[in-house]
């Protein structure tokens, strides 16, 4: 709640120097399911699904409107989707070959009826040779959203370049470029940067 409040702040502030200022605030978009032998109960699965959406809903002022929250606040709904943000409540992930697993454009669908506001997906990706497939998925999904009426603004991969892992040092070959400088140049992940050519064409 204090970060909600912090952020309504700036933007008041920055509005106040320039009405144009425009604002992306983005959160992760998941998927929470329900199994009858994982031993959760339902309520549990569908309030951890639930509590994905309470930053939106703070800046909006649907929740604890007396920070400050208002619609106007809640420009752009950024979402950052990977291949691991639908999972089995205590249990493990669920994959897009999974017969549980929800498309994302149904996913942003829900996004979009819950808020009516454009909606960006802010960062997505996957390591490994799976690169291509994974971007091809979202932005198929993003058409079929958009078909759907969903306003999906864009997509942006993430990350650009192979990092050391968050949670630990181990190489994560994510980019659409390596991470070793050899003569100025990255190697190039082509299977991926000949999908973006396509997607961006």
């Amino acid at each position: 709640m204090q970060l909600a409040r912090a952020s309504i702040e700036a933007m008041t502030e920055l509005r106040a120097i320039d009405p144009r200022a425009r604002f992306v605030h983005a959160e992760p978009l998941i998927a929470i399911h329900h199994v009858d032998w994982s031993g959760r109960p339902l309520w549990e699965a569908h309030g951890w699904h639930d509590a994905q959406f309470q930053a939106f809903d703070l800046l909006s002022g649907r929740i604890w409107p007396q920070i400050g929250g208002h619609p106007d606040f809640l420009d752009i709904v950024g979402v950052n989707y990977y291949f691991n943000n639908q999972w089995i409540h205590g249990g493990l992930p669920v994959d897009v070959d999974d017969v549980i697993y929800r498309p994302l454009s149904d996913l942003l669908f829900e996004v979009g009826a819950r808020y009516n506001r454009p909606v960006l997906i802010a960062e997505t990706g996957t390591e490994g040779d799976r690169r291509a497939d994974w971007l091809r998925y979202v932005a198929r999904e993003t058409v079929r959203a958009r078909e759907r009426g969903v306003p999906v603004e864009g997509i942006c991969l993430y990350p650009v370049a192979d990092h050391p892992g968050w949670d630990n040092d181990r190489l994560c070959p994510n980019g659409l470029l390596g991470h070793e400088v050899v003569d100025g140049r990255r190697h190039v992940h082509e299977p991926l940067a000949d999908l973006v050519r396509g997607v961006t064409r």
